[in-house]
């Protein structure tokens, strides 16, 4: 690549624009001079000549996406202020119109996968990961498992690699399986962003050739929540991306969000390298101390450094009361489940985060072990009755979780985080589902009439 500094082009737009001291007879209504407590609403605009378009874009836009492609070596790079689930719906409305075939989805897919298909009124299968007994949780697809879920009327597989945990698939068996099955490749890589950047980077799914990617970029890089990449390596046009994209989400697009993308880009490409080798002792040091209080961690080759699974049931503790505990003294995990706690870092964080949680850990972990273990949330294989689309449409009542064995699911019902359903819309209520619910909570569910 001849040209090896990434440019902040949209943001630059934003600044001259502010500079120029326009007539804002325009949207938005605060015209730039409302003085909110939180937001610079100066830089906050809508599509003019000055400004280009995120979906006819011709200037500052357009030149962003394009080197962002040619950084990341994709045929198209997409930005996207809506989110990873704007991505998700976007890459499946594009499936839906150059094949239509039946998906191969893992079962452990954030609800957005699950609202496009709905809304798509795409077929498909779900493929089921193994269980990680030790820490009691849900591992990646391995090709064993697609393997055994493949047939002949599969158009693409759609996996998350890595998922919410860090743990990623072996994307160069499963891209060579594609390969020789010629169908297509979508990765939903939203906590992934990162790997590019870092030691990591044979994790992310663009090392593989991937046909499509979501990159959450908010989650774990320096960007606006909302921020978000969807790339692409089919060879279809630009603006057929662009033209989907369009036909789910608004037309009035953050422009503070899309300069976000560009600045963290911008940063990333030029100094992400040297900000990750400068922090790996820090991290090692972290992960040490943590260990040193007799917790377990998850560790291994394709696990995301950066995400901490801590398992507390050595300690007879659930991972969602310690994690309410954690909260009282203003510390915010990202997420929690019956044996375990994840923290997510990143070299954002202050040097002093790491002391502080290490003493938080000496004043409230018990003195001695009280082995003990948690039943997992199981995505089981559940009946089903109606697809997710018809059940879109579909009159609904809601009764008391106690008599809903046998009944059809309304709504989806997930864990969130990760936001991965327990029970889809179309599907059979089960024991099992109520048992779950119950214990989560639940006293009314909603089914179809």
């Amino acid at each position: 690549m001849e040209n090896k500094i990434y440019k902040d082009y949209i943001t630059n737009m934003l600044r001259d624009f502010k500079a120029s001291n326009p007539l804002r007879f325009h949207m938005p209504g605060h015209k730039g001079n409302f003085s909110h407590p939180v937001l610079n609403l100066e830089y906050d605009v809508t599509e003019l000549s000055k400004t280009d378009d995120l979906y006819l874009p011709e200037g500052a836009i357009e030149k962003s996406e394009s080197q962002a492609a040619k950084f990341y070596n994709t045929k198209n790079t997409i930005f996207s202020p809506f989110g990873a689930t704007s991505c998700i719906f976007t890459m499946l409305g594009i499936y839906k119109a150059i094949s239509g075939k039946k998906l191969l989805i893992d079962r452990t897919s954030h609800k957005s996968v699950f609202n496009a298909l709905g809304a798509l009124n795409l077929d498909f299968e779900y493929i089921y990961p193994d269980l990680i007994s030790d820490f009691s949780i849900y591992d990646t697809l391995s090709i064993n498992n697609i393997k055994e879920s493949y047939t002949h009327d599969i158009g693409g597989i759609l996996i998350t690699s890595p998922n919410y945990y860090g743990i990623t698939c072996d994307l160069k068996e499963i891209s060579d399986f594609c390969k020789e099955k010629d169908i297509l490749l979508m990765v939903d890589n939203s906590h992934g962003s990162h790997f590019f950047f870092n030691e990591q980077k044979e994790l992310h799914p663009l090392t593989f050739g991937v046909d499509f990617c979501v990159d959450s970029l908010h989650k774990t890089l320096p960007v606006s929540t909302g921020g978000a990449l969807l790339h692409c390596n089919l060879d279809i046009e630009k603006s057929f991306i662009k033209k989907t994209m369009g036909v789910f989400y608004s037309s009035s697009p953050s422009y503070p969000i899309m300069s976000s993308i560009d600045s963290g880009l911008c940063y990333m490409f030029n100094e992400g390298e040297k900000l990750y080798k400068n922090f790996s002792k820090t991290l090692l040091d972290f992960k040490k101390r943590i260990k040193e209080k007799g917790l377990r961690i998850f560790e291994g080759d394709n696990f995301d450094n950066y995400k901490i699974l801590i398992n507390l049931s050595d300690f007879g503790l659930s991972g969602h009361d310690f994690s309410k505990i954690m909260n009282e003294n203003n510390i915010f995990c990202e997420m929690s489940d019956e044996e375990n706690i994840l923290l997510m870092v990143s070299p954002f964080n202050r040097a002093e985060d790491f002391d502080l949680f290490i003493d938080f850990l000496d004043k409230n972990l018990p003195e001695n072990k009280t082995f003990s273990s948690h039943s997992p949330t199981l995505y089981e294989k559940r009946e089903k009755k109606l697809s997710l689309h018809d059940c879109l449409f579909k009159s609904f009542e809601v009764i008391d979780i106690k008599n809903a064995e046998g009944k059809i699911c309304k709504d989806m019902i997930y864990n969130y985080p990760p936001g991965i359903p327990i029970i889809l819309p179309g599907e059979i209520i089960d024991k099992n589902v109520i048992e779950i619910l119950t214990k989560k909570g639940y006293n009314e569910i909603t089914i179809i009439k």
